[in-house]
C-alpha cells in the first residue's frame, strides 16, 4: 500500500511523495495516503498542460476536498 507514486504524460512529470497513513479508516481497502495518492495521480491526467503552478495546487486540492 506505497503512498509514493510517479506521474509522467506529454505534458507533466510528478513524483507524488505520500505520507504513511496512521489512521484506520480504509478507501476501498486502500488507507488515506494510498487513495490521496491515487486521487493526485488521476488528477494529474486531466489537466491541459498550460495551468500555472497555482492552478495545478489548486485543483489537486479540490480533487482531494472534493473526495473527502
Amino acid at each position: 500500500m506505497c503512498e509514493d507514486g510517479i506521474f509522467n504524460n506529454d505534458k507533466y512529470i510528478a513524483v507524488v511523495d505520500g505520507v504513511t497513513s496512521k489512521g484506520v479508516t480504509r478507501w476501498n481497502g486502500r488507507s488515506g495516503g494510498h487513495h490521496a495518492k491515487e486521487l493526485i495521480l488521476a488528477g494529474l491526467s486531466q489537466l491541459n498542460g498550460t495551468e500555472t503552478l497555482t492552478e495545478v495546487f489548486d485543483y489537486l486540492n479540490a480533487c482531494l476536498y472534493r473526495e473527502y
